[in-house]
């Protein structure tokens, strides 16, 4: 692409702020990270279909979101600054605000990890998880999470679905793939905390 096209690009794309209070919030076409966002309790962001999102500037921006996070269809998340696992920071749905949030037919690539920090009815569906530095989706003290139909493929993956507490999770028809056979790490790992239950893989 040419710098006149890049540009005129740039200048129709979106901006993101570093926090997000407005509700709720759409994301639409090109949306360019250039610090880590925040979005704060009570809000929605919304991806809408076909979004593409850039982070831009460093490895640790991402993604934190306190409030829920809607991403029904075919959406990229990159780095602008090369495809090396950990290019940019994590997907992070944290707290009871991000209950009953949704990631289906997303490209996420080259960033952390996708974390979900004590949220409840969670699902990550239909993606396709590649090149992460870290876990593909890490769940830690979530309950009734859904991870179905996704793709988790890396080179230096830990686990591709990692489980730490929580109750009521489940996993079907999902493909982990590690080109790496020297790296540690299992397709699924769950650690097994008083009151965890019902996982079905």
């Amino acid at each position: 692409m040419d710098h006149a096209k890049q540009d005129l690009l740039f200048l129709n794309a979106m901006v993101s702020p570093s926090v997000i209070s407005q509700n709720p919030t759409n994301w639409n076409g090109l949306v360019y990270v250039k610090s880590n966002v925040i979005v704060n309790s009570g809000v929605l962001l919304d991806i809408g279909p076909g979004t593409n999102i850039v982070f831009q500037g460093g490895y640790s921006y991402g993604l934190r979101v306190n409030g829920r996070l809607e991403a029904p269809g075919t959406n990229n998340l990159h780095s602008s600054s090369g495809n090396s696992p950990g290019s940019w920071g994590s997907i992070v749905l944290n707290g009871s605000g991000a209950n009953s949030s949704t990631i289906s037919y997303a490209n996420i690539q080259n960033g952390t990890e996708v974390d979900v920090y004590s949220a409840n009815n969670v699902t990550i569906q239909y993606c396709n998880i590649t090149n992460n530095s870290g876990n593909g989706i890490y769940i830690n003290s979530s309950s009734n999470f859904t991870a179905l139909h996704d793709t988790i493929k890396n080179t230096n993956i830990n686990h591709g679905i990692y489980f730490s507490g929580g109750s009521g999770n489940n996993c079907y028809y999902n493909v982990i793939s590690k080109t790496n056979h020297g790296q540690n790490g299992a397709g699924y790992c769950m650690l097994v905390r008083a009151g965890q239950s019902n996982e079905r893989y």
